[in-house]
């Protein structure tokens, strides 16, 4: 993890030394793979549960594509859910999505979207492969996108086990529409 202590600005992870467990990336990983293989792009959301201290990967709503993904849902779903469900807050703190088989390079909808200063971004590219490929990044408050490290997001947690995507997390089909 980069050292944080003189940078003026600092995403909620940098700020909280907390980071989002590999095994939730792989689970976003197994799924983004099966759209992969039907070349649409799909996205999701780590929340940080500030009642539980544990991260929740969740997938909204949504219209994937080919060259893009949209969320369905109202901003704050997820957060409202878990207050009213369960009484938990959770926080947003990262937003994924995948380009399949296409580099992970931030296109202009990514650049024109992700704008919200200390929101970490990730894009997953090359799914087909054994191993794909990551790019991650935050909007800074002056009005740019900065490099992430991938270690600066995700760490490898106790059931972490290497480039495992077999692991599917609970996911529903009426949550995502197919646009041609």
């Amino acid at each position: 993890m980069q050292n944080t202590q003189n940078k003026p600005f600092q995403t909620f992870l940098e700020r909280t030394g907390q980071r989002i467990p590999l095994t939730l990336f792989n689970q976003f990983v197994a799924v983004a793979k099966m759209f992969s293989r039907l070349k649409l792009e799909v996205r999701a959301e780590f929340y940080f549960n500030h009642d539980t201290g544990k991260f929740n990967l969740y997938f909204p709503q949504q219209r994937v594509h080919r060259y893009w993904v949209e969320n369905d849902e109202p901003d704050g779903t997820f957060v409202n859910y878990m207050l009213d469900k369960n009484d938990q807050f959770c926080e947003l703190v990262c937003e994924i999505h995948a380009h399949h088989e296409m580099a992970p390079f931030p296109s202009s909808t990514d650049n024109a979207s992700e704008r919200l200063p200390g929101m970490s971004y990730v894009i997953v590219g090359h799914l087909l492969k054994d191993i794909p490929a990551v790019t991650a990044r935050t909007f800074l408050p002056t009005e740019m996108h900065t490099d992430l490290e991938f270690s600066d997001i995700f760490y490898a947690d106790k059931g972490y086990v290497t480039h495992d995507y077999d692991q599917l997390p609970s996911i529903k089909a009426k949550w995502f529409e197919i646009v041609r």
